[in-house]
């Protein structure tokens, strides 16, 4: 994801040679390492921080001469706000040495895929094939490349009490039909069905984004990308102390999930604030704690 560099702060990366020389910084400056042996070969992670909780991660393995060689790296950002507790699988990437995060959230009935932060450290310990982790509790973060602020949903406190309730009710349809209650079921596709009716009348007159409050949808052919449009709960603007850019680190809630988000202050369209809401397209990363 060499793409995403840019959301950590890393925009003015033009060739091969910039590139190599940033990751021969992260491998010389690292902060954290962690290590594990598989037979005899010695596999190594390496961390460096370029902001506040964000930076790039360098996999590999220690060579005969004892000196670490890259295999894979990737940027990432953590978020140390709890995103819900799920129970997560874990699958291999087709593409690259990583691991995927699969889980369901009840509150919607939605599959989640998402990159690991972590690799050797903390709690997880080296991911396995088919791996499941039960009642793990989750803390989702991404990257993005590309941002607007938008202005809230005039509400009144009637309207969210009204829309508290709703939501209460149908994500007890949800887990009920996710039990397999056909009455649910029904009760779901009901409301489904006049959801879009009151959709396709109210497109006619409104703009798209008066009507959608809040989405968290997959995007695009790459299983861990979501386009996400959500409440801005905390505000940080960082700067990258390689590279000098600017970065704002955002919490965002997206139908109900929170999700610490870093975009580079060139990519993003608008001033953000608390209140405001975030439109953009992340690449989705996560962190067990279990």
């Amino acid at each position: 994801m060499n793409d995403f560099l840019n959301a950590i702060g890393f925009s003015e990366i033009k060739n091969r040679k910039q590139l190599d020389n940033i990751l021969e910084h992260a491998k010389n400056n690292y902060e954290i390492n962690y290590q594990h042996k598989e037979g005899d070969i010695v596999k190594e992670e390496r961390i460096k921080y370029y902001g506040n909780g964000y930076g790039i991660r360098l996999c590999g393995e220690i060579d005969e001469e004892g000196k670490f060689r890259t295999e894979n790296f990737f940027p990432f950002i953590e978020s140390d706000t709890i995103s819900g507790e799920f129970n997560v699988d874990v699958i291999p990437r087709n593409d690259s040495v990583a691991y995927l995060g699969v889980c369901e959230d009840k509150r919607n009935g939605a599959t989640i895929l998402f990159r690991f932060v972590e690799g050797m450290d903390k709690n997880l310990g080296v991911p396995r094939y088919n791996e499941r982790y039960n009642n793990a509790r989750v803390y989702f973060s991404g990257l993005s490349n590309a941002g607007m602020i938008i202005l809230p949903i005039a509400k009144s406190v009637m309207d969210n009490s009204i829309a508290t309730v709703k939501k209460f009710k149908r994500n007890n349809l949800i887990e009920k039909a996710m039990a397999g209650n056909q009455e649910a079921i029904e009760s779901l596709t009901l409301d489904d069905i006049d959801l879009l009716s009151s959709l396709q009348s109210r497109i006619q007159t409104e703009d798209v984004l008066s009507i959608v409050n809040t989405t968290f949808l997959p995007f695009g052919f790459e299983n861990d990308q979501y386009l996400v449009i959500g409440e801005i709960n905390e505000c940080e603007k960082t700067v990258n102390t390689m590279t000098g850019d600017e970065v704002f680190v955002l919490n965002v809630v997206a139908n109900e999930t929170p999700i610490t988000i870093s975009i580079n202050r060139n990519d993003l369209v608008g001033e953000p604030a608390v209140g405001r809401r975030f439109k953009g397209v992340v690449w989705l990363q996560g962190s067990l704690d279990i």
